[in-house]
């Protein structure tokens, strides 16, 4: 692969110009790199971020305004030309399936593995019994 391919996949991206972040002078040209494990899971901008709550997506309050608040596709130019099909396709998927049956999980991951994305340790097994026979 050459080295413009591989620049495609690169998260850093350089510092057009110098700025101030939290009292500390970032120098003109100086690669940056923006983590979405912790922006969102930034309490300033996800109230109770740690809580797996997916109607914080569906409410009118509940998603944050700021467009960087929530970026799991990228953002700006390089993101995901996938991004609003994925999102489409995946929300009507689980508003057909979820509701009908009842997810039991085998195991659960013990960690997650930090990289340019964060991923569990493991694989996640799951049965997904419906709702009639599960209760």
């Amino acid at each position: 692969m050459n080295t413009l391919q591989r620049q495609d996949y690169n998260p850093r991206r350089p510092a057009l110009a110098a700025f101030d972040a939290a009292g500390h002078t970032v120098e003109a040209g100086t690669d940056l790199l923006v983590c979405p494990y912790l922006t969102h899971r930034d309490p300033e901008l996800w109230p109770d971020p740690e809580r797996f709550d997916p109607r914080r997506f569906t409410a009118p309050d509940g998603r944050p305004t700021h467009p960087g608040a929530y970026f799991p596709f990228g953002i700006g130019p390089r993101a995901c030309l996938g991004l609003q099909f994925a999102l489409r396709e995946s929300t009507v998927l689980l508003e057909h399936l979820l509701p009908a049956h009842t997810p039991a999980f085998h195991s659960a991951p013990t960690k997650a593995v930090y990289g340019i994305t964060v991923r569990p340790d493991g694989p996640t097994p799951a049965t997904l019994t419906p709702a009639l026979m599960a209760g």
